[in-house]
């Protein structure tokens, strides 16, 4: 089966599921989806890609963020840390978060689309 065609039952199955379409179709995989790149939706992500792309994209933030404001640690070892430990816990807890979510609602897994 095409990545499209079990896209689209993904998506059909977390509309039946009754996920409101932020939770299951964020702007991010829009985004993503416009450039050509094959994200699936939020729910089906392989737990390690998921903390991986969470915390990637937290550190990102955190990095021009704390720039743009002035914060940052005193030493290149520190930002790496800072930016690591808080990239890792969010990505963690967040696919967390989905993974539980996924299980209350049944859904099933994206190789079985």
């Amino acid at each position: 089966m095409s990545y499209e065609q079990k896209y689209a039952k993904a998506i059909a199955e977390l509309k039946n599921a009754g996920l409101v379409r932020q939770e299951y179709s964020p702007d991010k995989n829009f985004i993503y989806r416009t450039f050509g790149v094959r994200l699936r939706p939020p729910y089906y992500f392989e737990f390690w890609r998921s903390v991986l792309l969470y915390g990637g994209l937290l550190a990102v933030g955190l990095t021009f963020s704390s720039w743009l404001i002035g914060l940052h640690p005193r030493t290149i070892e520190g930002k790496i840390f800072f930016l690591v430990f808080q990239g890792a816990f969010f990505g963690f807890f967040m696919t967390l978060i989905n993974k539980n979510k996924a299980r209350k609602h049944k859904l099933s897994r994206w190789e079985d689309l």
